[in-house]
């Protein structure tokens, strides 16, 4: 699950023009690691999960969500 208060996405996908809010809005934020065929290429899907479909919102090559300190 993604805790957007500890991002750099504090509002969360709020931000996204395209999101209806009153439908997908306001669900719970997960993610997951996606490993394509290069072993240095680690990428991060982030979505929502309704009922048992994952809708990926964005794909984070560089792990920007998490900034690093």
């Amino acid at each position: 699950m993604i805790f957007f208060d500890e991002t750099s996405e504090p509002e969360g996908f709020q931000n996204i023009p395209a999101m209806d809010r009153d439908q997908a809005g306001y669900a719970d934020g997960w993610q997951f690691s996606v490993y394509p065929d290069q072993p240095w290429s680690d990428w991060r899907a982030h979505g929502i999960l309704i009922d048992d479909t994952f809708y990926i919102v964005w794909l984070d090559q560089n792990h920007a969500l998490y900034p690093r300190t």
